[in-house]
């Protein structure tokens, strides 16, 4: 279904894309892969059931639109790219609620087979969440060193290392407002609801949990609920906070709590 909107999402703004997925019949699928292969439709939209095996050489993107279910997956079908040896660029999309619609299938699983894809899950979502060189993350996770040398184009291929770094600065004022209301609410929520409290939201479940009454309630105006989340984040990387593998509820480390409760500065790159 998502391959099938996101074709014609792309169709009407004019590029040309096709679907490829399991749902269309055996001549269908054919034509559109022979259409893409022979270069006469540059985009397709495809599910895992376009083959691993397909014949050409010069794709120059693959872009994921959902989050893979393994690194094994990623690795694999970022790889169909640029097998003609030219450069290629992969770029996944990832927002923290892509995790729900594999949880729904892991959830159908039980035993080891439910324990290896929750595991699975989590390395994704560790890669999609570093904050280090991607292509050393992804190498070592299949037992490989990457040591980049002087000189070599790989040496920054990927976002992080291409992104020039950014100065730390001063955000105590932030983090102690983010860490005294995930306190505050029991550590029981992740950043989402979190950050509804800190703008002053509203909405009937903070009402009805009490929430208003509190006092971190509607104290962060000054960021919006995107930067709540990037502080967040970085608070994760800092490790002064923790998150939950399955509903990413947010909960202090020890070093966190106890920056807290000294005061102490906290500088960050945001």
């Amino acid at each position: 279904k998502q391959a099938d909107s996101l074709a014609l999402y792309l169709q009407r703004r004019g590029f040309q894309a096709l679907n490829y997925h399991a749902g269309l019949s055996d001549e269908t699928r054919s034509r559109h892969q022979q259409l893409f292969i022979e270069g006469k439709v540059k985009i397709i939209t495809a599910t895992l059931a376009f083959g691993m095996g397909i014949d050409k050489s010069d794709v120059r993107y693959v872009i994921h639109f959902d989050l893979p279910k393994s690194l094994e997956q990623y690795y694999q079908e970022t790889g169909r790219a640029g097998r003609d040896g030219k450069p290629a660029q992969a770029l996944l999309l990832y927002s923290y609620a892509d995790t729900r619609k594999i949880r729904f299938f892991i959830n159908e699983k039980t035993g080891k087979e439910a324990e290896a894809a929750e595991r699975q899950l989590r390395e994704v979502i560790d890669f999609c969440e570093e904050s280090d060189c991607r292509r050393a993350a992804l190498l070592g996770y299949f037992g490989e060193r990457y040591v980049p040398l002087k000189g070599d184009p790989l040496s920054s291929c990927c976002d992080l290392c291409r992104k020039l770094p950014q100065a730390e600065r001063d955000a105590t004022i932030p983090a102690q407002k983010l860490l005294s209301c995930i306190i505050r609410t029991g550590e029981r929520y992740g950043i989402s609801y979190i950050a509804d409290i800190l703008i002053g939201s509203r909405q009937r479940r903070i009402v009805e949990n009490g929430h208003r009454s509190l006092s971190t309630w509607g104290i962060g105006k000054e960021l919006s609920k995107k930067e709540w989340s990037e502080l967040a984040r970085l608070l994760i990387a800092a490790g002064l906070l923790s998150k939950s593998e399955d509903y990413g509820v947010l909960s202090l480390t020890p070093e966190g709590t106890e920056k807290l409760r000294r005061r102490e500065k906290i500088m960050l790159a945001f």
